[in-house]
């Protein structure tokens, strides 16, 4: 058709000029479609965090993605801030409650009303340093605590109480700041879905809060009180014991539920991870989901050998924590008609 098209507007002069001009047009045409198809397919994945990507794992190249501003750790109100910074604190977040409030209109029942302190909205003022970023931040983890609202307030691993040898994650004790010391090993748990982790874990955090969270300090200004500092929220350390990791264990999915568990729904909570005794197997899934941890979580993740582990246990932990982590080590290292058999009581090292 194109061809006759041109034909037909073939000039009065007889000359080919407005064929010419018409097949310039649809080289023109085809040269960009391909141009815009390439810039489509990246030389390497462009990936976000899960945080500055709305937990959207990627986004194409050709899609400006706008980086969201994160406040700088300085900017964290500490018990030695001014009086006016504390106020202002106090002013953003009871701002952001309204705001959120407003947003899901009556679907936060009691349960996220309950949890929505003042406290926990000044993690999300400290965390953006722009209100729609901090209120999209904090929608995120309430439309995240919504489809959990039964298992966070019964605090049960449905798995756990069919087969308590489901899961392997459990408190150990806490460290010189009275901070919650947990730890799984890989060599344990029967389970390994991505839905039956993240429930344990959120049951296992919860029961971390409910057990060891303090009162925050408030600041008393004469008239009311303003919310404590973000930093004096309870907070873990998670050592990954990774003895027993196998083919099983590679599915990234499960990888990033739990990315998702620490920086979406948990922010702030954790203070260290420890990935002790990593086979080579483990990091080809490593390299891979690392794309999508943020560079705040990365700082705080620390590779361990097995050889070094006492003594990084006890710098970090003190003696009656790091005792009895070496002596869960050992013990997932000891025989394998052991370990299968092996029992343990459920969110508790006892």
């Amino acid at each position: 058709r194109e061809r006759h098209s041109c034909i037909a507007l073939k000039a009065d002069d007889g000359t080919d000029a407005p064929r010419t001009r018409k097949r310039d047009r649809v080289r023109k045409a085809l040269t960009n479609i391909f141009t815009r198809r390439k810039a489509m397919v990246p030389d390497v994945p462009a990936v976000t965090s899960l945080y500055d990507s709305g937990f959207r794992l990627s986004q194409p190249q050709d899609v400006a993605v706008q980086p969201q501003e994160i406040a700088p750790e300085s900017t964290v109100a500490s018990s030695n801030d001014s009086g006016s910074e504390q106020a202002s604190l106090d002013c953003s977040s009871a701002a952001l409650i309204e705001s959120a409030y407003d947003k899901f209109d009556g679907e936060l029942q009691e349960e996220e009303r309950a949890w929505l302190t003042p406290e926990i909205a000044s993690v999300y003022v400290t965390r953006r340093t722009a209100p729609a970023d901090q209120l999209q931040m904090l929608s995120d983890t309430l439309e995240w605590r919504i489809r959990r609202r039964e298992i966070l307030a019964t605090r049960e691993c449905a798995a756990c109480a069919q087969n308590p040898r489901s899961h392997d994650a459990r408190i150990f004790g806490v460290d010189g700041d009275d901070h919650v010391v947990i730890m799984n090993c890989f060599a344990l748990s029967q389970e390994y879905t991505s839905q039956g982790v993240t429930d344990h874990l959120a049951c296992l955090f919860e029961r971390a809060i409910e057990d060891y969270e303090k009162p925050s300090r408030a600041v008393d200004d004469g008239s009311s009180s303003v919310p404590g500092s973000p930093d004096d929220r309870l907070r873990w350390t998670w050592v990954i014991d990774v003895r027993g990791f196998g083919l099983r264990h590679t599915n990234p999915r499960v990888a990033i539920e739990l990315i998702t568990l620490l920086e979406c729904a948990y922010p702030e909570r954790l203070k260290k991870l420890l990935v002790v005794d990593p086979p080579s197997i483990f990091f080809p899934l490593w390299r891979a989901v690392r794309l999508f941890i943020s560079e705040r979580t990365k700082a705080k993740i620390e590779f361990v050998t097995w050889d070094a582990a006492a003594s990084r246990y006890e710098t970090l932990f003190g003696s009656d924590v790091a005792s009895k982590l070496l002596a869960e080590g050992r013990e997932n290292r000891g025989k394998a008609s052991v370990v299968r058999e092996k029992r343990w009581t459920t969110f508790y090292c006892t």
